[in-house]
C-alpha cells in the first residue's frame, strides 16, 4: 500500500512537467502576442524604447541577445518555464504533495497575468517569494540577494522589505495586527507628506497620481471582501500553519494595510493589491490538511479567489486581445 502510493506521488509530480510544458505553449503562441504590454518587450527586444524596464531585465534580454535568440517568444517561453519552475520548486519544498493543487490554482488566474502579459512583474515577483522562503529557512544572505534581483527586475518588489519586520516580530511574539494598523497609519500620512518620494524608484508613480480620477477603485470590491475574509480566517487558524505561512499571512496583512492607505491613487493601489492576492497561493499549501473542514472551506475560498481572478483577466477587463468563444 506504501509503495503504491509512493509510486502514485512520483507519477503525480512528473506529470506536472508536461502540463507545464503545454500551458507554456498555448500561453506563449496563443496569448502572448495578443497581450496588452507584448509590443512593448518587442520594441525594446529590437532595440527601441525600455527606458521604464530595470536594469536586472535589461541585462537578461543582452544575454538572450548575446547567445542569438532571434524571437522573444522563445526568450519569453524560457522566462516563463523559469519562473514557473521556481515557484512550483518552493512549493514542492515546503509540502511536496500540494504541488498539483498550487499548478491548477495558479494555473488558472496569476500565470495568465505575469507568465503572459507582465513579465517583468512576473520575474520580480518570482524572486520575492523565493526570497520569503528562505528567509522562512533562516537562509538571510540568500535570501537577501533574492530580494535584491527581484527589485532589480521590478521597483515595486520593494515592498517584500516589509517582509523582514514581519519575521521580526514573529520571532519576537510581537502582536502583530496591531503593529501592523500602525505601519498602515504611517504610510497613510507618508503619502499625504511627499509621495513623490517614490517617483525616485518608478518614474511613473506621478503619472498614476495624475490620472487617480480616471481609476475607480472601492474599499467594498470583491476582491478586498475575499480579502477580509481570508485575513479573519488566517486569524482564527495563526497556529495551524508553519512559518512560512505565517510569514505570508502576516505581510499579507501589511499588504492590505497599505492598498487602504493608497486607495487615493488607485493605480499604485491596484498594483500593491495584485501582490496581495498572490500571497493566498502560498499560504494554502502550508496549512494543515488535517483540519478536513477548515481545509476545505480556505480550499473553496480560494478556488472562488481564482475564479474571480479569471473571469477578471479574461472577460471583465481583457488582457488579451483575442476573441474567447
Amino acid at each position: 500500500m506504501l509503495r503504491n502510493n509512493i509510486n502514485f506521488c512520483a507519477f503525480r509530480d512528473m506529470s506536472i512537467f508536461p502540463l507545464l510544458c503545454f500551458l507554456l505553449l498555448f500561453s506563449i503562441y496563443e496569448l502572448v502576442p495578443t497581450s496588452a504590454d507584448y509590443n512593448e518587450y518587442l520594441k525594446y527586444y529590437n532595440g527601441f524604447g525600455g527606458e521604464r524596464f530595470g536594469i536586472g531585465f535589461k541585462l537578461l534580454m543582452d544575454f538572450f541577445k548575446f547567445v542569438n535568440f532571434s524571437s522573444l517568444l522563445v526568450v519569453w517561453f524560457f522566462i516563463a518555464l523559469m519562473t514557473m519552475s521556481i515557484k512550483l520548486y518552493i512549493v514542492y519544498r515546503i509540502k511536496n504533495n500540494n504541488v498539483l493543487l498550487f499548478f491548477i490554482l495558479y494555473g488558472s488566474s496569476y500565470f495568465f497575468l505575469h507568465e503572459s502579459v507582465q513579465l517583468r512583474a512576473c520575474l520580480g515577483l518570482t524572486f520575492s517569494i523565493l526570497a520569503v522562503y528562505l528567509f522562512s529557512c533562516s537562509k538571510y544572505f540568500f535570501g537577501i540577494t533574492a530580494l535584491i534581483t527581484a527589485v532589480f527586475f521590478h521597483s515595486s518588489c520593494l515592498v517584500f522589505l516589509g517582509v523582514l519586520p514581519v519575521i521580526f516580530c514573529i520571532k519576537k511574539n510581537i502582536l502583530l495586527y496591531g503593529y501592523f494598523i500602525v505601519i498602515s497609519f504611517c504610510i497613510y500620512i507618508f503619502y499625504f507628506i511627499d509621495l513623490t518620494m517614490l517617483a525616485v524608484f518608478n518614474p511613473l508613480v506621478m503619472d498614476y497620481v495624475n490620472y487617480a480620477e480616471l481609476t475607480k477603485f472601492s474599499l467594498l470590491s470583491v476582491s478586498l471582501i475575499l480579502a477580509y475574509g481570508f485575513i479573519i480566517f488566517g486569524m482564527l487558524n495563526y497556529k495551524n500553519t508553519n512559518l512560512f505561512g505565517k510569514i505570508i499571512f502576516n505581510f499579507y496583512i501589511l499588504l492590505i494595510g497599505m492598498v487602504i492607505a493608497l486607495s487615493t491613487v488607485p493605480v499604485i493601489a491596484i498594483r500593491v493589491g495584485d501582490i496581495m492576492n498572490l500571497l493566498p497561493y502560498f499560504y494554502i499549501i502550508t496549512f494543515d490538511k488535517s483540519l478536513k473542514l477548515r481545509y476545505l472551506f480556505l480550499l473553496i475560498m480560494i478556488a472562488i479567489m481564482t475564479l474571480h481572478k479569471f473571469i477578471a483577466f479574461i472577460f471583465m477587463f481583457p488582457i488579451f486581445h483575442v476573441n474567447i468563444s
